[in-house]
């Protein structure tokens, strides 16, 4: 029921499509507590009968190299650049450099080139991808990842749903 929105016996009456939707609306919170990606791929299943491409190519099941990868493709095909105007990518500031705190792994390479990254969406994808091309030494890329999702959970369900898949391969989800 929860993947399809359908009780298993077909039943149709009002008050049970309303229990459902209730069910299925507490279940999306519940879960997106837990995990924003996870939360969009069983809404997406749920109200838009997601394909099984959909559901294997989405963000949920990346791995921290595929989501850089992505990154790193958005900005090589200029696509960053055509972020509509009011896309803030789920960071909910006007300027994402003041989510990044004291401690952070973004920190030390945003200070190093700073004045190279406005305060639009887009500089923080070519911030990312620069990271990613050219790292720290000490740089652990599952803890950017880890990172990242605390800063910016919807970052990549947005950027998915924007720009939909990108024509390489993310070593294995294609």
């Amino acid at each position: 029921m929860i993947l399809c929105g359908q009780h298993p016996f077909g039943l149709e009456a009002a008050d049970q499509r309303d229990n459902i939707k209730r069910r299925n609306a507490v279940n999306a919170h519940c879960l997106e507590r837990h995990s924003v990606e996870a939360s969009d791929l069983v809404q997406r299943m749920v109200l838009k009968r997601a394909s099984a491409d959909d559901c294997i190519n989405h963000p949920v099941v990346w791995e921290a190299h595929q989501r850089f990868l992505y990154l790193s493709e958005l900005v090589r095909s200029d696509k960053h650049m055509r972020l509509p105007t009011h896309e803030t990518l789920g960071i909910g500031i006007t300027d994402w450099r003041f989510s990044i705190r004291k401690g952070s792994l973004l920190l030390p390479y945003l200070k190093s080139g700073g004045a190279n990254y406005s305060s639009k969406p887009h500089d923080l994808i070519r911030m990312l991808r620069n990271l990613y091309q050219h790292p720290p030494a000490a740089l652990i890329l599952h803890d950017l990842a880890d990172e990242l999702a605390s800063l910016y959970p919807r970052l990549f369900v947005n950027l998915h749903t924007i720009f939909g898949m990108l024509s390489f391969n993310l070593g294995g989800v294609t």
